[in-house]
C-alpha cells in the first residue's frame, strides 16, 4: 500500500472514530437523566460481566486469587479516599456520567468538608448499541440512594479554571458499598441490569463474587479499622 493510500486509511479511521464520538454525544444529550430514578428507567443491558464464558470465568477467578494482594494494595495506594453518601443526583457531561455524593469523612488526600456535595464522573459508563439500546459499561453496580461508600477519587484537571469543582473515580472499582450487600451470579443469557439491581458486583459465578467480596473486605478493613477511621 502506498504512503498516500495509507494516510487516507488513517484519516478515514480518525474521521470514523470522530463521527462515532459525535453520535454518542448527541445520543447522550437526548437522554434526560438527573437522578437515579431516571437512570433505572433506561433499562440498561450489561456490556460485560466477569466470566462471560467458561474460559473467561476461569481466567477472571484465577486472576482475582493470584493478584489478590495487588488489588488490595492498589486501593491502599490511592491518593484520595473518602466516605461519601450517594444523594441520588446524576449529571451528564459529554460522554461522562457523574454521581453526586455528600462527603461524610475525608480519609486520605484532599480534605473535603463534611457535608460538602461533589460530582464524581466516570467516562463512557453509558453507550449505545446499533439499535440504540443503552449499555452499562461497568462490572460494579451504580450507587444506591442513601448508601455510604468508600470512594477512591481524583480532582479534575479543570478545577484550576472553574469555581465549581468536580472529580473522577481513580481506581477500579472506584467505590465499595459500606452497607451490607448481596450479589448473585448473572446469567449471561439475560444481562438486563434491572434483573440484578441488588447486586454490587456483576459476575457469572459464585466463586468470582466471593473473591471480589474478599478483596473488598480487606480494603474496607484497612481503611476503617486498621487506620482507625471508622465512626
Amino acid at each position: 500500500m502506498s504512503i498516500k493510500k495509507w494516510n487516507m486509511v488513517i484519516l478515514f479511521f480518525f474521521v470514523f472514530i470522530g463521527l462515532l464520538g459525535q453520535m454518542g454525544k448527541s445520543r447522550m444529550k437526548e437522554i434526560n437523566i438527573s437522578n437515579i430514578e431516571d437512570f433505572l428507567k433506561l433499562d440498561c443491558e450489561l456490556n460485560y460481566i466477569y466470566g462471560m464464558n467458561r474460559e473467561d470465568e476461569k481466567e477472571c477467578y484465577d486472576s482475582f486469587v493470584k493478584y489478590e494482594t495487588e488489588y488490595v494494595q492498589s486501593a491502599k495506594n490511592a491518593e484520595n479516599v473518602m466516605i461519601g453518601k450517594f444523594t441520588g443526583e446524576i449529571s451528564i457531561d459529554g460522554m461522562a456520567l457523574g454521581v453526586w455524593v455528600k462527603v461524610e469523612q475525608s480519609l486520605k488526600g484532599i480534605s473535603l468538608k463534611k457535608g460538602e456535595r461533589i460530582p464524581i464522573y466516570i467516562d463512557y459508563l453509558l453507550s449505545f448499541d446499533e439499535q440504540g439500546k443503552k449499555i452499562y459499561n461497568n462490572t460494579i453496580n451504580m450507587m444506591k440512594l442513601g448508601d455510604k461508600y468508600l470512594i477512591f477519587y481524583e480532582p479534575s484537571e479543570l478545577n484550576t479554571y472553574q469555581k465549581e469543582k468536580e472529580y473522577r473515580f481513580a481506581t477500579e472499582p472506584g467505590y465499595y458499598n459500606l452497607s451490607e450487600t448481596t450479589s448473585k451470579p448473572v446469567d449471561v443469557q439475560n444481562m438486563n441490569m434491572n434483573s440484578v439491581s441488588n447486586n454490587e458486583f456483576f459476575a457469572s459465578s459464585e466463586r468470582i463474587i466471593k473473591q471480589l467480596e474478599k478483596i473488598k473486605k480487606k480494603v474496607i478493613s484497612y481503611y476503617l479499622f486498621e487506620l482507625n477511621f471508622f465512626e
